[in-house]
């Protein structure tokens, strides 16, 4: 099976439930609802403060200027 160029082999009853959750991962729109921070693709219970990884880029990119100072330093 080959998921993003990267490829892994698994068990038959693994790789049987891996494929059920990917395709319910298409069906529900998994990517697009993770990167609106769409807790309840869990629990729905504090999943949403950990998802604060999504938009480090964009914060570390505002922040330039004091990592520029920084290496100056």
């Amino acid at each position: 099976m080959i998921l993003n160029s990267q490829s892994f082999s698994l068990p038959f009853q693994i790789s049987r439930r891996v494929e059920t959750a990917l395709q319910e991962w298409q069906v529900k729109d998994g990517v697009a609802r993770l990167w609106a921070g769409d807790a309840s693709l869990w629990t729905g219970a504090d999943e949403g403060q950990w998802l604060g990884w999504l938009t480090i880029v964009d914060e570390q990119l505002r922040a330039v200027d004091r990592f520029a100072r920084l290496s100056r330093d």
